[in-house]
């Protein structure tokens, strides 16, 4: 039988046992390592079922490429399959091209498999979907929730696909247009502040400092939004911003007037939020912490423990990151945080130490022998940066 033919046959297996479980649609959470349903991605044959999936999204009928790529999105979440996804990466972005620019479920899902393809793989393998995200961004037809998963989606591309400054300083371009538009879509909105902050942190800020009076005033305005969640992505942003002001001596000339705002917002969240206490917490919590950024150069601290294990975070750059990962991965976080070096690589995280339920004096100790070497090497490092950025400026003069 023909390669062709086997594709065939098994898109059609992988449509009859789709039609047997037509109607008991999964989450994600649901197929945690723990449930019963993640030990059957643990004890079955891996290549199969993303094989089975990866052929079935050649198939006319579209809840069957719906249920493909929710099964491909599924085992990239919980495994860290890049030997297997490699084999099949051609495939599956040829169909995921196709289906992407679909409205709706399968649209949405295709752009879900792109991201998680992209973490699972790295750079050099997806930049060929970078055109057609860009068109899709930017398609007024286009609907807005395909949109948003389009732009959150860029986001992960741009995080891991290899690209020269100049690139992604027209991406950042790209991003602001999008979010500086009248009446955009709250969702769409919030995409592309992110898909922004994203970008920011992974342009050296040589190339951004002439331009941080633009560029934190334009973020200004969004505070102003009536969406809570584009307001804190805002916020973040300017976080990044003024990191990097902090590492070039740079001055905002309307700083008071952004201290003023932030301090309202911090401490009016209520009233910006009414009858939202959750999203009224998550402001004050996240402008407060700005403002302790802006006004006294503070690091922010944020702590996530996953399997007793803890990871601290102290920078903005690196809370963006982590929020547009954790977002993708979800219960798969974990897994990826341990075995994925693309993951682990992209979040800077300072300390790996784990975080028994009862830590003893022994424990404690380890922990504070481990921060006192992430500290000396913090401290190197941050002289080296110095160091290059001290000889660059010198290199200039002359």
């Amino acid at each position: 039988m023909s390669e062709k033919g086997r594709r065939q046959r098994r898109a059609r297996e992988y449509d009859e046992d789709d039609s047997r479980s037509e109607g008991s649609e999964e989450s994600a959470a649901s197929h945690s390592s723990t449930s019963p349903r993640g030990r059957e991605f643990a004890d079955e044959a891996l290549e199969d079922k993303l094989g089975m999936a990866v052929d079935a999204l050649s198939e006319k009928r579209a809840t069957t490429r719906e249920g493909a790529l929710h099964t491909i999105c599924t085992v990239l979440t919980l495994k860290y399959v890049p030997d297997l996804l490699e084999e099949r990466i051609q495939t599956l972005s040829d169909a995921v091209k196709k289906s992407i620019s679909k409205s709706g479920v399968e649209g949405d899902g295709a752009a879900k498999a792109l991201a998680l393809a992209s973490l699972t793989l790295g750079h050099g393998h997806l930049s060929n979907m970078f055109q057609i995200i860009k068109e899709l961004a930017r398609d007024p037809a286009f609907p807005p929730s395909n949109k948003s998963a389009v732009i959150d989606a860029l986001a992960v591309l741009v995080l891991m696909e290899e690209q020269d400054p100049g690139q992604k300083l027209e991406w950042l371009t790209f991003a602001e247009g999008i979010f500086s538009e009248r009446k955009q879509d709250e969702g769409v909105a919030k995409s592309s502040v992110n898909l922004w902050g994203v970008i920011a942190t992974e342009i050296d800020v040589r190339y951004l400092h002439d331009s941080f009076d633009q560029y934190i005033a334009a973020h200004e305005r969004l505070l102003s939004h009536e969406s809570t969640e584009v307001r804190i992505s805002a916020g973040e942003n300017i976080g990044i911003i003024f990191e990097m002001m902090d590492d070039t001596d740079s001055t905002y000339d309307n700083k008071d007037g952004l201290i003023e705002k932030l301090g309202d917002l911090a401490a009016d969240a209520s009233r910006h939020n009414k009858g939202k206490k959750d999203a009224a917490k998550s402001q004050r919590m996240a402008f407060k912490e700005l403002l302790a950024t802006i006004e006294d150069s503070a690091s922010p601290s944020h702590r996530l423990t996953i399997r007793k294990m803890e990871y601290t975070l102290t920078s903005w750059a690196s809370w963006k990151r982590l929020n547009l990962i954790k977002y993708f991965l979800n219960e798969g976080l974990s897994v990826h945080l341990e075995q994925n070096e693309h993951v682990q690589s992209c979040l800077s995280l300072d300390v790996v130490a784990e975080a028994p339920e009862r830590p003893t004096g022994q424990n404690k100790r380890v922990q504070q022998l481990i921060q006192q070497r992430v500290d000396k090497l913090r401290t190197k490092s941050l002289s080296t940066e110095r160091d290059k950025r001290s000889s660059s400026r010198h290199l200039e003069e002359d």
